[in-house]
């Protein structure tokens, strides 16, 4: 069962679920299809009745060929208490859904394949579903993740990596279990372009219990009722550490609970990929619930490419504080852009990419890109999905100069809990036992919450007991800010300064200069 975190957006996880909302979803599949037989039919008039029949006939077959075109490409996952005894896959997925079963899964949901090529299948998901196995993978009492095809055929999977601020995961099937029809599990395609808006028509594969039974998901259309929304907040966070879906990235639908579990793709009418289903929002007053998507945008398409390599998914970062402005700072602004309030900027550390950007304190943000910003909760949303390093263009007003472009290269968005980040590569590797980051990589290297003084160089995030940095008396935390009197600002360029050097001297920011030999 879902814990309290996640008793106001969940996703039914038990046939108890599904029986008390059974009277919601009526009402729903009954506006839905009113609904779809509107859209469907909007080019029929009165005068031409022939054309009515066609018109469903074509919906009709689309739904049908989406069907059969991306079945197989949908899985259902379950994380379930690990058991000493052996038994494999196949035995354990059934004494936990055999109808008498005294215990039920952890977690359940669906998930959809995104890359099947030389031996590596890998399943992308949410991070809801493999909870169990990240807070709970050192501990006595483990998780097994097993996976579901279409052909009924059972695996275990395993992490390739999680990342709990886009709310992502991607597992990959146990390489060393053979799947009959391997072949024919074709990945998704990702729209390079996406055209959803608000009134489109996406079509749901899911249904999480009735595919545990014989590996076929259940299909149904939903209407896509608002975009850009955020879950409930909680209030005891700040801006900087909530995830990206609590910022506006959110569609959301007029789904039938049991299609809402977490996990379930979404598609376009057209067949591509176009988002999982993030959450549920019961209003029990009403008698009513609405889903939450994850929708498929430049954004995701990054940091699903990154999990899938195994990495730690990386934001963008200005460095700035900020808030939204009130109406009355337009009040004798005149704009080409249709907005009446912006991000206004309160402070900007020296050293930080905004600074270098030319950026000053009362700076209204109007664009990011090609992106109007009309709080500071879009400002966040917007550079964070950019990566560190990337140029990004600002559109600003400053009173007295007016309207101006200017550009900054971003830093990297500081973590404040990585306990539940997965991964199982790395961008760079170590370098004589010692690895570094961007130096706002982990909040816990900062000087203070308030980034006061924005940190130059690259922090020391871990060093191998024993090696060679660890005899050279590194330390976790350091800011190393000079190679060889070479100043360094980004992971990448020290290992360029660092490459084929047999003898390096590292500057510390704290001022102390330490010589490291390959010996």
């Amino acid at each position: 069962m879902p814990s309290q975190n996640h008793t106001r957006f969940m996703a039914t996880t038990s046939p108890l679920g599904n029986q008390l909302q059974l009277m919601r979803i009526n009402n729903i599949q009954r506006l839905s299809l009113v609904l779809l037989f509107l859209i469907v039919s909007r080019q029929v008039t009165a005068a031409d009745d022939s054309k009515f029949p066609a018109t469903l006939q074509q919906y009709e077959e689309q739904l049908i060929q989406i069907s059969n075109e991306v079945s197989d490409s949908v899985v259902m996952i379950a994380a379930i208490h690990a058991t000493n005894a052996e038994k494999t896959p196949t035995e354990r997925f059934e004494e936990i859904f055999h109808p008498e079963a005294s215990q039920l899964p952890a977690r359940i949901g669906m998930g959809v394949i995104v890359e099947n090529s030389d031996n590596q299948l890998l399943v992308l998901t949410t991070t809801h579903l493999v909870e169990p196995i990240i807070s709970r993978q050192r501990q006595q009492n483990p998780f097994d993740l097993f996976v579901k095809f279409s052909t009924n055929e059972i695996a275990h999977a395993s992490l390739v990596a999680a990342d709990p601020r886009s709310e992502l995961a991607v597992l990959k099937i146990d390489p060393e279990v053979e799947l009959k029809t391997n072949s024919n599990f074709t990945p998704v395609q990702f729209a390079e372009t996406t055209n959803t808006v608000k009134g489109s028509i996406l079509v749901a594969l899911g249904d999480p219990w009735e595919m545990a039974k014989d590996g076929q998901s259940g299909l149904s259309a939903a209407i896509v009722t608002d975009m850009q929304r955020s879950l409930e907040l909680d209030s005891d966070r700040t801006l900087a550490e909530r995830t990206l879906h609590e910022l506006g990235t959110l569609l959301t639908l007029d789904l039938p609970v049991r299609f809402a579990s977490h996990g379930t793709p979404l598609f376009t009418i057209q067949g591509e990929f176009a988002g999982l289903v993030h959450s549920q929002k019961v209003f029990s007053q009403q008698g009513e619930a609405v889903s939450f998507a994850v929708p498929n945008s430049e954004g995701f398409r990054r940091i699903v490419k990154e999990l899938k390599q195994g990495y730690e998914v990386e934001y963008g970062f200005l460095g700035i504080s900020a808030e939204t402005s009130s109406t009355d700072a337009f009040d004798n602004i005149s704009l080409t852009t249709p907005q009446s309030t912006a991000a206004i900027v309160l402070r900007v550390p020296e050293n930080s990419p905004a600074a270098n950007a030319g950026m000053k304190r009362d700076d209204l943000i109007l664009r990011v890109n090609d992106q109007i910003i009309e709080t500071n909760e879009d400002l966040v949303r917007e550079i964070t999905l950019l990566k560190p390093s990337e140029r990004v263009e600002l559109m600003l007003y400053r009173d007295g100069e007016g309207t101006q472009s200017v550009t900054a290269t971003l830093g990297k968005w500081p973590i404040y809990d990585d306990s539940l980040i997965v991964t199982t590569q790395q961008r760079h590797p170590d370098w004589r036992g010692l690895h570094v980051d961007y130096p706002t990589s982990r909040k816990r290297y900062l000087r203070d919450r308030f980034l006061s003084v924005y940190p130059t160089g690259v922090v020391i995030v871990s060093i191998e007991e024993g090696s060679i940095a660890d005899r050279a008396g590194l330390q976790v935390g350091q800011f190393i800010v000079k190679v060889n009197g070479q100043s360094v600002e980004t992971p990448q360029q020290f290992q360029d300064a660092v490459a084929d050097q047999q003898e390096v001297n590292i500057s510390l920011a704290s001022g102390t200069e330490i010589t490291i030999s390959n010996d």
